[in-house]
């Protein structure tokens, strides 16, 4: 498991980046000064959904590894799209980044903890699998969505 997760870290830290530098850039160039009610609900988002992705992974590698490389990488095109949104929102760039990385799959998979407490937990709570197979991580971008992009 570990060799996978080695070889895919490139991945994740390259969509991350790619997604930092975007939201850096795009968020320089914002005309509008960025709201700090929007920013405070956004943050709620994240804290609603970055808990249950990070078991949702977590779990995923023990219970069904063989889908875990597609989850993870489904999970950081979200948040390059998501870090679009939050540049688009104009918010400062550094808290944008710290939103996204702490998102990031790597750091998810990051506190795991031991292989045997994680696949005890992981039976004990299936809320992960749920989550796996109804797609809810989609619902993340979707809710930021409804938040910050505005009709034209």
């Amino acid at each position: 498991m570990n060799r996978r997760l080695g070889r895919s870290s490139r991945t994740t830290l390259a969509v991350a980046s790619a997604a930092i530098f975007a939201l850096a850039g795009a968020c320089s160039q914002a005309a509008s000064p960025y709201d700090p009610a929007k920013l405070a609900a956004a943050q709620a988002i994240f804290a609603k959904h970055v808990p249950a992705q990070a078991d949702m992974l977590q779990c995923l590698s023990i219970a069904a590894p063989k889908f875990f490389p597609v989850a993870k990488q489904d999970w950081d095109d979200e948040l390059a799209k998501v870090g679009a949104l939050l540049a688009q929102a104009s918010f400062p760039p550094g808290q944008a980044s710290q939103m996204i990385g702490r998102a990031a799959s790597k750091a998810l998979m990051a506190d795991a903890g031991d292989s045997t407490a994680l696949r005890a937990r992981c039976e004990r709570d299936n809320a992960w699998q749920e989550r796996w197979e109804t797609a809810q991580y989609l619902l993340f971008r979707s809710e930021l969505e409804k938040l910050l992009v505005v009709a034209k």
